[in-house]
Protein backbone atom coordinates (compact mmCIF):
# COMPACT_ATOMS: atom_id res chain seq x y z
CA UNK A 1 0.00 0.00 0.00
CA UNK A 2 1.67 3.53 -0.70
CA UNK A 3 1.17 6.88 0.62
CA UNK A 4 -0.58 8.46 -2.52
CA UNK A 5 -1.10 8.12 -6.05
CA UNK A 6 1.91 7.63 -7.90
CA UNK A 7 3.75 11.18 -7.94
CA UNK A 8 4.89 12.54 -10.99
CA UNK A 9 6.12 16.33 -9.35
CA UNK A 10 8.22 15.78 -6.78
CA UNK A 11 9.45 18.16 -4.19
CA UNK A 12 12.50 17.32 -2.24
CA UNK A 13 13.04 19.74 0.64
CA UNK A 14 16.85 19.54 2.07
CA UNK A 15 19.87 18.33 -0.11
CA UNK A 16 19.56 15.23 1.88
CA UNK A 17 15.95 14.42 0.48
CA UNK A 18 17.48 15.29 -3.17
CA UNK A 19 20.04 13.08 -3.02
CA UNK A 20 17.76 10.24 -2.13
CA UNK A 21 14.87 11.13 -4.41
CA UNK A 22 17.53 11.81 -7.39
CA UNK A 23 18.61 7.85 -6.94
CA UNK A 24 15.00 6.69 -7.12
CA UNK A 25 13.24 8.81 -9.70
CA UNK A 26 13.71 10.11 -13.40
CA UNK A 27 15.12 13.36 -13.28
CA UNK A 28 11.43 14.70 -15.12
CA UNK A 29 9.52 13.49 -12.08
CA UNK A 30 11.77 15.84 -9.79
CA UNK A 31 9.77 18.93 -9.58
CA UNK A 32 12.65 21.13 -8.64
CA UNK A 33 16.15 21.41 -6.67
CA UNK A 34 18.06 23.50 -4.62
CA UNK A 35 21.16 25.41 -6.52
CA UNK A 36 23.16 23.76 -3.96
CA UNK A 37 23.31 20.46 -5.66
CA UNK A 38 24.21 21.85 -8.67
CA UNK A 39 27.47 23.08 -7.55
CA UNK A 40 30.68 21.27 -8.83
CA UNK A 41 31.02 20.07 -5.33
CA UNK A 42 28.28 18.44 -4.98
CA UNK A 43 28.19 14.22 -5.20
CA UNK A 44 24.78 14.47 -7.12
CA UNK A 45 25.33 17.51 -9.75
CA UNK A 46 25.15 15.49 -12.84
CA UNK A 47 21.78 14.03 -12.19
CA UNK A 48 20.53 17.35 -10.16
CA UNK A 49 21.51 19.53 -13.48
CA UNK A 50 18.92 17.15 -15.66
CA UNK A 51 15.79 18.38 -13.34
CA UNK A 52 14.20 21.48 -15.26
CA UNK A 53 13.59 24.17 -12.13
CA UNK A 54 16.05 25.59 -9.52
CA UNK A 55 15.78 27.18 -6.16
CA UNK A 56 18.01 29.31 -4.67
CA UNK A 57 18.45 28.36 -0.39
CA UNK A 58 15.51 26.96 1.03
CA UNK A 59 11.85 26.49 -0.15
CA UNK A 60 10.08 28.51 1.53
CA UNK A 61 6.08 28.06 1.91
CA UNK A 62 4.86 30.16 -0.85
CA UNK A 63 7.27 29.15 -3.34
CA UNK A 64 6.61 25.62 -2.37
CA UNK A 65 2.82 26.18 -3.28
CA UNK A 66 3.43 28.28 -6.52
CA UNK A 67 5.28 24.93 -7.87
CA UNK A 68 2.31 22.91 -7.19
CA UNK A 69 3.83 19.84 -6.03
CA UNK A 70 2.32 16.74 -5.61
CA UNK A 71 4.25 15.12 -3.37
CA UNK A 72 6.64 16.93 -0.96
CA UNK A 73 9.07 15.22 1.47
CA UNK A 74 10.17 16.91 3.94
CA UNK A 75 12.69 15.94 7.00
CA UNK A 76 11.58 15.61 10.70
CA UNK A 77 13.35 18.52 11.46
CA UNK A 78 11.51 20.80 9.55
CA UNK A 79 9.11 23.49 10.94
CA UNK A 80 5.70 21.61 11.77
CA UNK A 81 3.64 24.77 11.02
CA UNK A 82 5.33 24.86 7.71
CA UNK A 83 4.05 21.13 7.26
CA UNK A 84 0.47 21.78 8.42
CA UNK A 85 -0.29 24.80 6.34
CA UNK A 86 0.88 22.68 3.54
CA UNK A 87 -1.34 19.94 4.16
CA UNK A 88 -4.10 22.37 4.98
CA UNK A 89 -3.83 23.06 1.37
CA UNK A 90 -4.09 20.10 0.13
CA UNK A 91 -0.32 19.06 -0.73
CA UNK A 92 0.68 15.97 0.10
CA UNK A 93 3.53 15.85 2.66
CA UNK A 94 5.33 13.18 3.66
CA UNK A 95 8.13 13.48 7.00
CA UNK A 96 11.19 11.05 6.79
CA UNK A 97 13.97 10.71 9.67
CA UNK A 98 17.03 12.91 10.20
CA UNK A 99 19.27 8.95 10.09
CA UNK A 100 22.10 9.52 12.70
CA UNK A 101 23.58 6.01 11.42
CA UNK A 102 23.72 3.44 8.40
CA UNK A 103 20.76 1.58 9.43
CA UNK A 104 18.70 5.00 9.53
CA UNK A 105 19.62 6.13 6.28
CA UNK A 106 18.79 2.57 4.82
CA UNK A 107 15.27 2.70 6.46
CA UNK A 108 15.27 6.27 5.00
CA UNK A 109 16.12 5.47 1.58
CA UNK A 110 12.83 2.31 1.35
CA UNK A 111 10.59 4.87 3.32
CA UNK A 112 11.21 7.14 0.68
CA UNK A 113 11.16 4.99 -1.87
CA UNK A 114 7.50 3.63 -1.54
CA UNK A 115 6.45 7.05 -0.86
CA UNK A 116 7.64 7.58 -4.62
CA UNK A 117 6.42 3.82 -5.89
CA UNK A 118 9.66 3.21 -6.60
CA UNK A 119 10.22 0.41 -3.75
CA UNK A 120 12.20 -1.93 -6.59
CA UNK A 121 15.07 0.66 -7.18
CA UNK A 122 15.40 1.56 -3.78
CA UNK A 123 16.48 -2.31 -2.68
CA UNK A 124 18.97 -2.11 -5.71
CA UNK A 125 20.14 1.49 -3.59
CA UNK A 126 20.50 -0.62 -0.57
CA UNK A 127 21.93 -3.37 -2.84
CA UNK A 128 24.79 -0.95 -4.04
CA UNK A 129 25.32 0.43 -0.22
CA UNK A 130 25.82 -2.78 1.04
CA UNK A 131 28.46 -3.83 -1.63
CA UNK A 132 30.57 -1.04 -0.85
CA UNK A 133 29.89 -1.26 3.20
CA UNK A 134 31.92 -4.84 2.29
CA UNK A 135 34.65 -3.30 0.24
CA UNK A 136 35.27 -1.04 2.99
CA UNK A 137 35.36 -3.72 5.87
CA UNK A 138 37.33 -5.65 3.81
CA UNK A 139 39.62 -2.72 3.36
CA UNK A 140 39.82 -1.94 7.12
CA UNK A 141 41.16 -5.84 7.76
CA UNK A 142 43.95 -4.81 5.87
CA UNK A 143 45.00 -1.79 6.98
CA UNK A 144 44.74 -3.04 10.64
CA UNK A 145 44.56 -0.68 13.79
CA UNK A 146 46.17 2.43 12.85
CA UNK A 147 43.29 4.59 12.90
CA UNK A 148 43.74 8.69 12.16
CA UNK A 149 42.40 11.36 13.61
CA UNK A 150 39.45 13.83 11.29
CA UNK A 151 37.93 16.83 12.37
CA UNK A 152 35.33 17.68 9.31
CA UNK A 153 34.01 21.33 8.25
CA UNK A 154 31.05 22.82 6.68
CA UNK A 155 30.73 26.15 5.98
CA UNK A 156 29.53 27.22 9.36
CA UNK A 157 32.49 25.78 11.36
CA UNK A 158 33.82 22.15 12.60
CA UNK A 159 31.11 19.43 13.24
CA UNK A 160 31.01 16.17 14.26
CA UNK A 161 29.14 15.84 17.59
CA UNK A 162 29.09 12.37 19.46
CA UNK A 163 26.01 9.80 18.56
CA UNK A 164 25.84 12.09 15.48
CA UNK A 165 25.98 11.10 11.44
CA UNK A 166 28.84 12.04 10.62
CA UNK A 167 30.14 10.46 13.94
CA UNK A 168 28.81 7.32 12.80
CA UNK A 169 30.10 7.23 9.62
CA UNK A 170 33.51 7.89 10.37
CA UNK A 171 33.13 4.15 12.94
CA UNK A 172 31.98 2.75 9.81
CA UNK A 173 34.98 4.42 7.83
CA UNK A 174 37.02 3.26 10.76
CA UNK A 175 38.54 6.36 11.33
CA UNK A 176 38.33 8.76 14.68
CA UNK A 177 35.60 11.63 14.85
CA UNK A 178 37.89 14.07 16.38
CA UNK A 179 34.99 15.91 17.94
CA UNK A 180 33.33 12.88 19.08
CA UNK A 181 35.12 13.51 22.84
CA UNK A 182 34.47 17.80 23.39
CA UNK A 183 30.73 17.27 24.49
CA UNK A 184 29.47 19.08 21.08
CA UNK A 185 25.37 19.52 21.35
CA UNK A 186 23.65 19.37 18.06
CA UNK A 187 23.90 22.28 15.51
CA UNK A 188 27.31 23.29 17.87
CA UNK A 189 30.92 23.75 16.30
CA UNK A 190 34.03 23.27 18.05
CA UNK A 191 36.38 26.60 18.36
CA UNK A 192 39.52 27.13 17.16
CA UNK A 193 41.55 26.42 20.40
CA UNK A 194 39.48 22.96 20.87
CA UNK A 195 40.65 21.82 17.09
CA UNK A 196 44.43 22.73 18.12
CA UNK A 197 43.40 20.62 21.02
CA UNK A 198 42.35 17.64 19.41
CA UNK A 199 45.61 18.03 16.92
CA UNK A 200 44.16 15.76 14.28
CA UNK A 201 45.42 13.55 11.03
CA UNK A 202 43.15 15.29 8.46
CA UNK A 203 40.84 18.19 7.95
CA UNK A 204 37.82 17.23 5.70
CA UNK A 205 37.38 19.98 3.94
CA UNK A 206 34.03 22.08 1.77
CA UNK A 207 33.80 23.48 -1.32
CA UNK A 208 31.77 26.80 -0.45
CA UNK A 209 29.63 28.58 -3.13
CA UNK A 210 32.06 26.63 -5.56
CA UNK A 211 35.24 27.82 -4.70
CA UNK A 212 38.02 26.86 -2.34
CA UNK A 213 38.66 30.02 -1.05
CA UNK A 214 37.02 28.83 2.32
CA UNK A 215 39.19 25.55 2.72
CA UNK A 216 42.54 27.77 1.92
CA UNK A 217 41.00 30.10 4.38
CA UNK A 218 41.63 26.71 7.15
CA UNK A 219 44.98 25.36 5.71
CA UNK A 220 46.37 28.62 5.88
CA UNK A 221 45.14 29.93 8.83
CA UNK A 222 48.62 30.49 11.21
CA UNK A 223 46.73 28.87 14.47
CA UNK A 224 46.41 25.57 12.63
CA UNK A 225 50.46 25.35 11.18
CA UNK A 226 51.78 22.85 13.98
CA UNK A 227 48.54 20.61 13.80
CA UNK A 228 49.46 17.52 11.90
CA UNK A 229 46.61 17.55 9.40
CA UNK A 230 48.62 20.98 8.11
CA UNK A 231 51.88 20.32 8.39
CA UNK A 232 51.43 16.62 6.59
Amino acid sequence: TYFYDLPRRILPISNGMTAVVIDLVDPERILAVSEDNLADGSIIKDKARKVKKHFAGWASTEMIIQLKPDLVLMPETSDITKVQTLRDLGIPVVITIAPRNMEQIQSRVLFTAKAVHAENKGKEVIAKMNAKLTAIKEMKQKIGNGKKTIIAFSSQGAYGRKGGLFDNLCSVAGVINGAAGIGLKKMDHLSQEQIIQINPDFFLLPKVNNDDSYAKEIVENPAYKGINAVKN
